[in-house]
């Protein structure tokens, strides 16, 4: 799994400046930020399907009559439910831009043996070059999924809204 990254960390490649306290700071403030804005987009995709779950055992009963207001709750429920499951969803495989899987995440070092892991763990940290490359590549990469997730959320939310106003018109109106 060792690429053209640990080529670069020899002090050829972007990382070529001494290592600071401030360096690390940036990349651990960096990390827990998106860590917590991770925990926070899984937390409104649960409140949402959980919304969506309770919502679809409410409406479900109704099901005998179903009258266009209903018709357009149900949907409008089970899609903005099925956009959060998406958002919840993790994505093991790495996306097609990324050819070499990242070794800092779990996905791609939980398929190497123990000995690969830490083969490939030495070189990455041979060199502090290395070290910020690899937490660089770990931090985009982080950046990528928080993207996904917050882009799943807000059509889950939007479709909530649009069918809650379209289900109140459909309703006030008598249809």
């Amino acid at each position: 799994m060792t690429d053209d990254r640990n080529e670069d960390a020899t002090g050829d490649g972007l990382w070529t400046m001494t290592p600071s306290p401030t360096i690390d700071a940036m990349f651990r403030s960096m990390q827990t930020n998106h860590l917590q804005l991770s925990a926070i987009a899984d937390q409104k995709a649960s409140i949402l399907v959980g919304a969506a779950i309770v919502s679809m055992g409410l409406i479900a009963p109704l099901a005998s009559d179903p009258e266009l207001p209903l018709v357009v709750m149900a949907l409008t429920v089970g899609l903005s439910g099925g956009a959060g499951v998406l958002a919840l969803l993790p994505r093991l495989r790495p996306s097609s831009e990324h050819v070499t899987p990242n070794i800092l995440f779990f996905g791609a070092h939980s398929k190497l043996t123990s000995a690969e892991f830490q083969r490939e763990m030495a070189a990455i940290v041979s060199s502090d070059a290395g070290i910020y490359e690899y937490l660089t590549e770990d931090l985009h990469q982080m950046g990528n999924v928080l993207a996904r997730k917050y882009r799943l959320i807000n059509v889950a939310y939007g479709v909530l809204l649009v069918g809650l106003i379209v289900t109140a018109i459909t309703f006030a109106a008598g249809v």
